[in-house]
């Protein structure tokens, strides 16, 4: 299966098979389950959540995505646009991966409280980086509605 990756502001009502949706604004991406069951995958994006490489036509995105939740419990990577299938977890692996994902979270928010400054200058650059791509992204999504050509 592949995965065209959409740029959006605002997810769509309805999540198509076959493209992952993208809101920098707002920090996440939704896809389909890789499996076909049709269950919706949402995917956080940040420091310490998921994070996508993106090449002007693919999409890479790290870590895997485990959906130890759905009843499919799939298991896979989106490497340049495509699904590749990796072991399912046993139960205490899906345990010990959430702790340790838990942990890191904690440590990760943790430090950035502990030091004002980085956190400060962190939050300017990041509300900066985000004011600039909405704005770029308005840009684009007028230029699509003019007939100006498709990004993706």
């Amino acid at each position: 299966m592949n995965l065209r990756p959409e740029f959006v502001e605002y997810m769509p009502e309805e999540i198509k098979e076959g493209i992952l949706y993208i809101s920098i604004p707002f920090g996440t991406m939704i896809h389909k389950c890789g499996c076909g069951c049709g269950e919706r995958v949402v995917t956080p994006l940040g420091p310490a959540e998921w994070k996508f490489t993106y090449d002007g036509k693919t999409i890479s995105v790290h870590p895997s995505v485990g959906n130890w939740s759905f009843p499919c419990r799939s298991h896979y990577w989106i490497d340049r646009s495509h699904v590749r299938w990796a072991r399912s977890f046993t139960v205490e692996e899906v345990i010990e991966s959430r702790a340790k994902t838990k942990e890191y979270r904690r440590q990760y928010y943790a430090q950035g409280e502990k030091d004002p400054e980085v956190s400060g200058v962190r939050t300017k650059h990041q509300n900066s980086i985000k004011e600039k791509l909405t704005k770029l992204w308005r840009r684009i999504r007028t230029t699509n509605k003019k007939g100006g050509g498709r990004i993706g």
